[in-house]
């Protein structure tokens, strides 16, 4: 089996990551051929033994300072071409094979506001109006909030053809996706797409009500993703529950 880098990016603003605790226990447990761990950003006191690459400059959104930390990610020498990238607050369930690992969509991207002007969904039809503008008429919904297996020479091809500063800000792995999956075949091997079936993952975007709602919404789940605001005492609980070990990367 053939071994893969762990690629996490963290914010310049959170003191604790909590998500991370179990993020790393998840991935011990269940990411196959797991080789290194990398932390992009700020590395809380508690990790140890992982590979910190800081990120000194901040950017005005979010999803911008993720495309720099992808993009360095994508130039590092540090890396094979191919790596697992995964958010501080998604988690495996269950056993995780990079080597057969494909990426889920949900639809389209919706290419007009409507009544709904969240931010977004400005991210959305910015997405879908610069793929449409580069010549990719079928632009497909990928940011489904779980972990990918992405390419260095894919990040590099797609980024140099998108003005991926400007505002709002963008779907990222929808225009990675549309671009990099019109290439070449070369990049067929990790971007195989599936319709994103209600099994895959479990979405947690308020504060559950109790352990157990938690764990029936993950069971036979293959990954558990939080919004922001989602991790509280029960889900808390949950985890612990399910991931009581340290991994070697914790203090």
């Amino acid at each position: 089996m053939k071994e893969i880098d762990l690629v996490i990016p963290l914010g310049p603003t959170i003191d604790n990551y909590e998500e991370l605790r179990y993020v790393l226990r998840s991935a011990e447990k269940h990411l196959k051929g797991l080789r290194n761990v990398y932390v992009y950003g700020k590395c809380p006191n508690w990790v140890k033994d992982v590979n910190h690459v800081p990120c000194l400059v901040k950017h005005k959104r979010k999803n911008h300072d993720i495309i720099h930390k992808l993009l360095l990610a994508g130039m590092s020498e540090k890396h094979d071409d191919a790596f697992m990238w995964c958010s501080d607050d998604q988690m495996f369930l269950s056993a995780c094979d990079p080597e057969k690992y494909t990426t889920a969509r949900d639809g389209q991207l919706l290419d007009q506001l409507g009544d709904r002007r969240t931010f977004w969904n400005k991210c959305h039809v910015a997405t879908s109006r610069a793929l449409v503008s580069a010549g990719y008429h079928e632009a497909y919904y990928y940011d489904v909030h779980v972990p990918h297996v992405v390419e260095k020479s894919t990040i590099l091809a797609t980024f140099s053809r998108i003005r991926w500063r400007e505002e709002p800000g963008w779907c990222i792995w929808s225009l990675l996706y549309n671009i990099a999956a019109s290439e070449d075949v070369i990049y067929a091997q990790h971007l195989k797409s599936t319709t994103l079936e209600i099994k895959v993952k479990a979405t947690f975007e308020f504060p559950p009500e109790s352990q157990n709602a938690v764990e029936e919404a993950c069971s036979s789940k293959n990954f558990l993703g939080l919004h922001d605001g989602a991790f509280n005492e029960h889900m808390r609980a949950f985890l612990e529950a399910k991931f009581p070990e340290k991994s070697r990367w914790e203090k």
